[in-house]
């Protein structure tokens, strides 16, 4: 709760020094901004709140009460009717207090205490999957801008192609099918330069959307370098170990046992002190300035409500538990198959750098001898093709990998 004002700086001045826009400065963006965070802290507040109307209870009640009346008094006149005024005033402050309720209302307001420590957690967690959305969005949108540069420099290579086949048509060292050939490659891949453009502007803008900030025209640097593997497993599971949904959820267990102290409370008696002091009172009772009374209320039977109402809170409690039991396993599961994931990429990574660096030499090779009649224009094009390919799948590898390990920091809520 205590970066919100760093955090509300950095928003407010997004390209202050020429600084551009990263996945961080947009996670930034987005923690300032999002209305379901600012929603569950309005539920904190609240839980807040409602410990301190608990409390309430255990505090003394003080109030002053002014009372007027007017009476007939007629059949009084022989008896009382010099005691007992026809108009009556009564001024007095009254201070109530319950001395003992099966500390009741301590009780609550440790459940409630407990109930926005649980929330404050779940709110981090929630800021952490936040996070990951922010890098689904970030990730297509830096997926894209790669597929549009990978196409883009294949439309330059076979625009190159279309002019050196034009001047061998010319020197009659080639057939205008040829030509007509990589012409039709080269509007092709103009076309699909169109169309990742379009995708492109569309992911910016859902990223635009999450982070409520304009992000132009900027691009997009892929800044998350993390080696697959170059980190131990250890470190993501002794991590993981104190989650915020797991440290939650023992809040809400913990918090469980209160509540069902609260109900036990209703089988105990009930002591209360009353005390009153009057400024103004009647005639008759005008000698006494005060009075205090002690009340004491034993329960005998209350057809079963309590028994009942406690049976379903150990129940609740016991549910709890369980859940905490299985969502300890569960996250100890995701940690190491994300990180297994995550170590997979490196191996496909490496492979589709090296059949990268073998189509751009075949591309090479076959430029070379289509010039020497060895090879035909089709095997040129389909080599270009075959490049783009790798580009592709070598970048597409690499964003993916990047997935794999937000996916893995989120489970282990190890963030960058």
């Amino acid at each position: 709760m205590k970066k919100r004002p760093l955090l509300l700086i950095l928003a407010l001045a997004p390209f202050a020094h020429g600084e551009g826009i990263d996945l961080r400065r947009c996670y930034e963006w987005a923690l300032t901004s999002h209305e379901g965070l600012a929603r569950q802290r309005e539920t904190i507040a609240q839980s807040q709140a409602r410990g301190r109307v608990a409390l309430s209870g255990a505090l003394p009640t003080v109030a002053w009460e002014w009372r007027g009346t007017r009476q007939d008094t007629r059949g009084l006149q022989n008896s009382f009717g010099g005691f007992i005024e026809r108009d009556q005033v009564e001024s007095k402050f009254t201070l109530d207090q319950s001395i003992y309720h099966g500390f009741r209302e301590w009780s609550a307001r440790a459940g409630f205490k407990k109930e926005a420590a649980r929330d404050l957690l779940l709110l981090k967690r929630a800021e952490v999957l936040l996070f990951a959305d922010v890098a689904t969005l970030y990730y297509n949108a830096v997926g894209l801008q790669n597929a549009v540069t990978d196409t883009d420099h294949a439309r330059r290579l076979a625009e190159d192609r279309v002019k050196d086949l034009r001047d061998f048509l010319r020197l009659g060292k080639t057939r205008a099918s040829e030509v007509h050939s990589a012409e039709s490659q080269a509007a092709r891949l103009r076309a699909e330069v169109t169309r990742l453009k379009s995708r492109l502007r569309g992911a910016r803008t859902e990223l635009s959307f999450l982070t409520q900030r304009p992000l132009g025209d900027a691009a997009l640097p892929d800044d998350l370098d993390a080696v697959p593997g170059d980190q131990p497993l250890e470190k993501f599971l002794k991590a993981a170990q104190r989650r915020s949904d797991l440290e939650a959820q023992r809040r809400d267990a913990e918090g469980r046992e209160y509540n069902l102290r609260y109900e036990r409370a209703d089988r105990y008696p009930t002591l209360g002190l009353t005390a009153h002091w009057y400024t103004r009172r009647p005639t008759l009772f005008e000698p006494v300035d005060w009075d205090a009374s002690l009340s004491l209320r034993a329960p005998l039977y209350q057809g079963g409500r309590t028994v009942g109402t406690v049976a379903e809170i150990r129940s609740q409690k016991k549910q709890s538990e369980l859940y905490l039991k299985e969502l300890t396993r569960r996250v100890d599961t995701d940690v190491r198959r994300a990180y297994d994931d995550w170590v997979d990429s490196g191996a496909e990574i490496a492979d589709l750098a090296t059949a990268r660096k073998a189509a751009e030499a075949s591309h090479a090779a076959q430029i070379k001898e289509y010039r020497l009649g060895l090879v035909t224009n089709l095997d040129v094009l389909m080599a270009l093709q075959t490049l783009l390919d790798a580009k592709r799948a070598l970048d597409d590898a690499r964003i993916e990998s990047r997935r794999r390990y937000v996916a893995l920091m989120v489970a282990a809520e190890v963030l960058p």
